[in-house]
């Protein structure tokens, strides 16, 4: 390396570290065009970054999350349903049974009303979605904190920091066994989205990709595929997300081995739910996972299209036709992409992954920005450009928290996008053979 290469190298790692103390301490989600500013220079510091050797990588990596180690989360409110949750857990109670509000009069919870009114009416009027697992993290950190909010927030980001340098392991081990750079990891590992939203905003995708990416390693490179399946189900257990990635297992193993995998996935999702029965879990449980079908809307493309054209055929808002109707369509075109006779080398199936997960969330009623870190994930092993240029434009979806109606701007929904499907139309011809794509990373 010149030595010009390692000042870059360290200016913008310094550059990069002092956005992120600003966005870790005094950017509030209202303020969008502080935190959009900030935000690009992280990204602008990432490009500079992408390269850098394991150690340095690991160095910054953990460096740019560590200055978010006793912040609150500004950008977020997401975690304090899960302190509620675990604090609820940590009582005997169970999170699936009743919403906050239900119980905010009766419950034993301490500050109960402050939690209740910091997590916002969308989740205090709702029962919890988090599956068993995640459950289980809330329940325990709750348990240790006594009721500390701080240290309860400390507890969730040294298990979410935890998970993601897992991750980066796992990812140059997998990248080495396929004989692909391992520096290809950093793009995932130095990502400011991945940085911000899982460290930062404490969402627990990277807990999920923990256990993804260790049924990924034990599936390619070791093919234990009973300890893979028992992998997978920890990461539908914490998120469901995986689970739209299951059919892809049978283009990988064929279709023996894969009932054998599917069936301790099902049988390990079944007796973890078990500690929660009661008569009315299952309902509950799918009413509030169909809210992602039916009710929310949030930074949508394809379906806001659709919404529009509903508009004016019928004069109301159809969301509880196409919120339903296009998933589906997504979910046929994943499994005929399953099913579809063709190479079955990792870098293929991987790929298809990554395709089949765009598409549902092209056509999806609600995109946050954390549910792309699956996208970046898979995408190490493929280097497509737009997933990596939709990581920095879904910035711009905050741009609603600005507004007291929490209202969108069209023109800003545009601007993420069309980067997005200009690039994904460009790759799609590609697909099969996803390492020729080298847009964003030196060959070393």
């Amino acid at each position: 390396m010149i030595k010009s290469e390692k000042y870059a190298i360290y200016i913008a790692g310094i550059t990069s570290a002092c956005a992120y103390f600003m966005l870790a301490h005094f950017i509030e989600r209202t303020t969008f065009f502080s935190l959009l500013a900030y935000f690009s220079i992280c990204f602008a510091g990432y490009y500079f970054l992408r390269n850098i050797s394991f150690k340095v990588a690991l160095t910054f990596g953990i460096a740019f999350r560590i200055l978010f180690f006793v912040a609150i989360p500004a950008l977020s409110q997401d975690f304090y349903r899960f302190i509620w949750d675990g604090r609820l857990l940590a009582l005997g109670g169970n999170p699936f049974l009743d919403t906050p509000n239900q119980i905010l009069s009766q419950t034993h919870i301490y500050d109960a009303h402050f939690l209740v009114a910091k997590m916002g009416d969308l989740s205090a009027n709702n029962f919890s979605n988090y599956p068993p697992l995640n459950q289980a993290i809330f329940g325990i950190t709750a348990w240790l904190s006594r009721d500390s909010l701080l240290l309860n927030v400390i507890l969730f980001r040294i298990i979410i920091i935890l998970a993601d340098v897992g991750n980066f392991f796992f990812l140059r081990k997998i990248l080495s066994y396929l004989k692909k750079p391992t520096h290809f990891a950093n793009l995932y590992f130095l990502n400011p989205l991945v940085i911000v939203e899982l460290t930062g905003n404490l969402h627990f995708e990277g807990v999920m990709m923990f256990f993804f990416a260790l049924a990924l390693y034990l599936l390619i490179c070791k093919k234990y595929y009973s300890l893979s399946a028992l992998m997978m189900a920890c990461s539908i257990l914490i998120k469901l997300l995986p689970l739209l990635l299951l059919p892809f297992i049978l283009r990988k193993i064929g279709f023996k081995a894969s009932i054998k995998y599917y069936s301790l996935c099902i049988l390990i999702s079944i007796l973890s739910f078990a500690f929660f029965y009661d008569p009315l879990l299952i309902q509950h449980y799918t009413k509030t996972v169909g809210l992602w079908f039916g009710k929310f809307e949030f930074n949508a493309s394809i379906y806001y299209l659709f919404r529009e054209v509903g508009f004016w055929i019928t004069g109301y808002n159809i969301i509880g036709i196409l919120g339903k109707l296009l998933p589906v369509s997504v979910l046929a075109f994943m499994g005929y992409l399953s099913l579809k006779k063709g190479e079955t080398q990792n870098p293929q199936f991987i790929t298809y992954m990554l395709i089949s997960l765009s598409a549902y969330f092209f056509v999806s009623t609600t995109v946050h920005p954390w549910y792309l870190i699956t996208l970046l994930f898979l995408n190490v092993f493929v280097n497509f450009r737009y997933i990596w240029i939709w990581s920095y434009t879904v910035i711009l979806s905050y741009f609603a928290y600005s507004n007291p109606d929490f209202k969108e701007s069209p023109w800003l929904l545009f601007i993420e996008y069309l980067p997005v499907y200009y690039l994904f139309i460009q790759a799609i011809p590609q697909y099969s053979l996803p390492f020729q794509t080298t847009f964003f990373l030196k060959k070393k």
